[in-house]
């Protein structure tokens, strides 16, 4: 039983590691934002966010952007954008 282990060993079977080679990471600088909070007036009530990141993915960037909402007193929030891996 052991001649057989060191027989494995020597012809390079029965070492190392069987994973998958991880995937190379693409990074790129992104900013994600917050949009403002106007009254009907355009008014900003809540001035939105700027936010800049370093974001890595082993796969695409994707960026998800959000569609300006109306309240019902007619105050409007500014879309977001967020950008992501996919």
């Amino acid at each position: 039983m052991i001649a057989a282990g060191l027989i494995l060993t020597a012809c390079g079977g029965g070492g190392g590691s069987d994973a998958p080679a991880k995937p190379a990471e693409a990074c790129k600088e992104v900013t994600n934002t917050t949009g403002d909070i106007v009254d009907k007036a355009g008014k900003v009530l809540i001035a939105g966010t700027s936010t800049k990141v370093s974001l890595c993915c082993a796969t695409a960037f994707k960026v998800t952007t959000t569609p300006d909402q109306v309240g019902s007193d007619g105050s409007i929030m500014k879309g977001n954008t967020t950008n992501s891996c996919t």
